[in-house]
């Protein structure tokens, strides 16, 4: 849909005011607002065209207006990439992000808590587990006599590092052959074919190496297991409340957040570097519908890390954008840094 440069800027001033103040506006408002020298019944008959094409609401008959979801779309499309972090910030964001853990595992959901802290809104976090999802990496190492950690990254990038325990004394042989059968019969092998029958069929056609790493190997494949999940992290949840939204709406969106299934699925239909999702206006259930601002982490060779918040429409897309993609390309780094550290 093209708007005309003045309708364009009416919507803007629209959208930009009722952020600040939640309120209505109405054409006197918009006129000290613009400096466009337009009379308050041309103003009016410019946001009735706008409300026609559904850009704009009048909530009561004799109210001004407010933004509907699709005019925060158009105007969230004209401000994507338009504005960028100052130096304060991206050193705040780069301090938080320096916080992380270096474990793979645990990154996800403690870089959700930081981005909470950080925008002051619900965060929402996941690593994607589909058919495709393969082991990108897999290595045991020898740390004791009955012991081996056994390090596991999958392509979506969750990982998983654990201890096994062998019933007999290990040798520097036991740990090549095992190596050696991890490499052949695991390593890019999609994690839907590593089940139970698939270790059956390993110890059957390896012969007596397999036999007798046999339980290194269950344990394994238990620990593959576990990374046939998606996993989900919100946070922050607090923040849905008070300012964000009235208690009910708060309930219901947690309510909906808690689909986890449902949640992850709308997640991996959003690819672009940073995607704005809004709530349907339509749904009569919630007074204000939400938002989401969700970035994709690229991560080499691994499905994308999703990280965003979970906020009123209501709020400034002017710096939480800019924001969010920061802390995405800073937070894909560290997991990268982290990956790379457990293949060495």
């Amino acid at each position: 849909m093209e708007l005309s440069a003045r309708k364009q800027a009416i919507l803007t001033a629209v959208v930009k005011t009722y952020i600040k103040t939640g309120e209505p506006i109405g054409s006197k408002l918009l006129s000290n607002i613009l400096n466009l020298s337009l009379s308050s019944a041309t103003l009016r008959n410019e946001m009735s065209e706008l409300c026609e094409l559904g850009l704009l609401e009048q909530p009561h008959t004799s109210a001004g207006r407010v933004p509907s979801v699709m005019g925060y779309k158009m105007y969230v499309d004209s401000v994507l990439g338009s504005n960028t972090l100052d130096d304060e910030q991206k050193q705040k964001i780069d301090s938080l992000i320096s916080k992380l853990p270096d474990d793979p595992q645990l990154i996800p959901a403690a870089a959700a808590e930081l981005l909470s802290q950080y925008t002051g809104l619900a965060s929402i976090s996941a690593t994607d587990f589909n058919y495709s999802t393969f082991i990108k990496h897999a290595h045991a190492t020898l740390i004791g006599r009955r012991t081996i950690l056994m390090v596991l990254i999958a392509s979506n990038g969750a990982s998983k590092s654990q201890v096994c325990r062998s019933e007999n004394d290990l040798t520097d042989n036991d740990i090549e052959n095992l190596n050696a059968i991890i490499n052949e019969y695991i390593i890019s092998r999609k994690l839907t074919l590593l089940d139970k029958v698939y270790l059956q069929n390993i110890v059957s056609s390896y012969g007596w190496d397999a036999l007798r790493l046999t339980g290194l190997l269950s344990q394994i494949f238990t620990s593959v297991s576990e990374l046939k999940t998606s996993k989900l992290y919100i946070k922050g949840q607090a923040n849905l409340f008070g300012g964000s939204f009235a208690e009910d709406d708060a309930l219901k969106i947690l309510k909906m957040l808690s689909n986890t299934d449902s949640v992850i699925a709308m997640l991996n239909s959003l690819n672009d570097p940073i995607n704005v999702v809004f709530a349907n206006s339509a749904d009569a259930t919630l007074e204000h519908p939400p938002c989401m601002i969700i970035a994709n982490c690229k991560i080499p060779g691994n499905t994308p890390t999703k990280i965003g918040v979970i906020g009123p429409a209501r709020i400034s897309y002017e710096s939480i954008i800019p924001g969010i993609e920061y802390f995405s390309k800073a937070l894909s780094t560290h997991i990268n840094r982290a990956l790379e550290f457990m293949e060495d």
